[in-house]
């Protein structure tokens, strides 16, 4: 299960600031899927990189350092990593959502990871 919270908040200026929290539950264990949960701090690397080249393809970066978080949600195509406004570029490209494809991480899961016993993997 993924969930998204969206909040926004005017505090006076050019524009408000818009906010996206999103959780993905183990429902089986009903406790957060965390990245560490689903990779060795190794291929958490390996992801970061992916998700680089994803937006390098498609955005003007202020920065080439990014921190990935759990603030990600799984569906049939993948991750899916969301960045808020200004954390990556300009307020003006809005919030960045960054999908990686099964077959781009599937062989970084850690062995025991929830991912591997789940429906999504057999779609592929």
């Amino acid at each position: 299960l993924s969930y998204s919270v969206n909040t926004y908040s005017y505090t006076g200026g050019a524009h408000g600031n818009i906010v996206n929290s999103v959780a993905s539950i183990n429902l089986s264990t009903r406790k957060r899927i965390t990245l560490e949960s689903l990779f060795e701090i190794n291929n958490i690397e390996k992801l970061k990189i992916e998700v680089l080249k994803e937006l390098n393809e498609r955005y003007q970066l202020l920065n080439d350092e990014i921190e990935l978080s759990d603030n990600f949600f799984i569906d049939e195509r993948g991750i899916n990593f969301i960045f808020d406004p200004f954390e990556l570029t300009a307020y003006s490209d809005g919030e960045i959502t960054v999908p990686i494809t099964w077959d781009k991480f599937k062989a970084l899961l850690k062995k025991n990871s929830y991912l591997n016993n789940t429906q999504f993997l057999e779609i592929q």
